[in-house]
């Protein structure tokens, strides 16, 4: 039961995760930014385990974000699972090149015990799952996969379809459902109007085998107590405990 960092907005990570574990999630997911010298000893107290590293990666030419080399030292110092990779400024990548970087990362990350995990959102250079799973293809790293969001699924390009071919790229996903009217500006419908994790999410989790599931819905009301709560109810019904 995972629980990402997002959903509790921009409190500290401590409050984050003291809430979570109250809640009853055993792993989180934490933003580069959020990470302390004494992240891992909070964690670690808490018993909470760290799904991914997640936040803006400068791994392509002209990307934006951390240094590549710190996050997936902040990711294996914490005993994360994986970093995500993103691309952020919203230009196609040649899948070749990316494939090239990507498996450059991948080869970085085995040392460390760690996955890399590209994950496609509505508005990113890599949108579909297609795209996604062909440079993952092309790069041939076992520790190579996607991250795949049910909301950026349905209200992205994809449209909703699961692609047959890129199922097995899969290595996790994010749940939330979308509302039922899309609103005019879809980066403020990401952020303003997901919903927690119900029938949408629950259909396309059930053609994805046994992957772990992690909820992320922004803007939950309520104190960050009281949305991880919530969080935690909606998975849990989601995933059957």
């Amino acid at each position: 039961m995972i629980l990402c960092s997002g959903t509790l907005g921009r409190v500290p990570f401590a409050t984050k995760a003291r809430a979570a574990a109250a809640a009853g999630f055993t792993g989180i997911s934490i933003y580069a930014r959020e990470v302390e010298p004494d992240t891992r000893a909070l964690l670690d107290d808490l018993g909470l385990a760290v799904a991914e590293v997640d936040g803006p990666l400068a791994w392509l030419r002209g990307q934006p974000g951390e240094e590549p080399a710190r996050v997936l030292d902040l990711a294996a110092g914490l005993g994360a699972r994986s970093v995500t990779v993103l691309e952020s400024t919203g230009e196609v990548p040649e899948p070749g090149l990316a494939a090239d970087a990507f498996g450059a990362l991948c080869d970085r990350a085995v040392p460390l015990g760690l996955g890399l995990h590209i994950e496609p959102f509505a508005w990113s250079g890599i949108a579909t799952l297609a795209l996604a799973h062909e440079i993952v293809a092309r790069a041939g790293h076992t520790n190579g996969g996607i991250l795949l969001d049910t909301w950026h699924l349905v209200r992205g390009p994809d449209a909703g379809r699961l692609d047959p071919a890129a199922i097995d790229s899969v290595v996790a996903v994010q749940v939330s459902d979308p509302g039922p009217v899309p609103g005019p500006h879809l980066r403020d419908e990401c952020m303003t109007d997901r919903w927690l994790p119900g029938p949408v999410s629950a259909a396309i989790v059930a053609r994805l085998g046994s992957v772990p599931v992690e909820v992320e819905v922004f803007g939950l009301p309520g104190t960050p107590a009281a949305a991880a709560r919530a969080a935690y109810g909606a998975l849990h019904e989601l995933v059957g405990g």
